[in-house]
């Protein structure tokens, strides 16, 4: 994501009529890192190399936890759609009662989901504890 970011400042840079000092050294350390780290050497050149998305990290993050892959990401997508003011994702949080139809047109009645808000608050807890149970075990010494 470091290299998306700097390449991203980097096109900026030049729309402006400017360079980014230092972007070739920058973006070689980030691919030296990302060599280390098992990448190959084929998906590093310019526009090979993808980045996993944030619903990606989630996924992955969730696959470590009671929750599961798929639905932690199910619950951050909800979650980021109410905080980002997303109306079809918010909508689909929301409880809806339908008041009255006249067979083309229905009025609904939208209102906050006690239920959905519980589930994704119980759900986020069991992840923040696997995340803080994870950490203590990553950050111990190794001997």
């Amino acid at each position: 994501m470091h290299l998306a970011d700097l390449n991203s400042n980097a096109a900026k840079a030049e729309l402006l009529g400017d360079v980014l000092k230092g972007y070739e050294k920058r973006q070689e350390r980030i691919k030296n890192l990302l060599r280390a780290a098992g990448v190959p050497e084929d998906e590093l050149s310019n526009g090979k190399l993808r980045m996993p998305g944030y619903g990606d990290i989630v996924n992955t993050a969730g696959t470590l936890t009671s929750v599961g892959g798929a639905r932690a990401e199910l619950f951050w997508s909800a979650c980021s759609s109410l905080a980002h003011g997303d109306l079809t994702g918010t909508l689909a949080v929301l409880d809806r009662e339908t008041m009255a139809t006249d067979g083309d047109i229905s009025w609904v009645r939208f209102t906050g989901s006690v239920m959905a808000a519980l589930v994704i608050t119980a759900k986020t807890i069991d992840m923040t504890e696997a995340a803080f149970t994870l950490y203590t075990t990553r950050a111990r010494a190794p001997y």
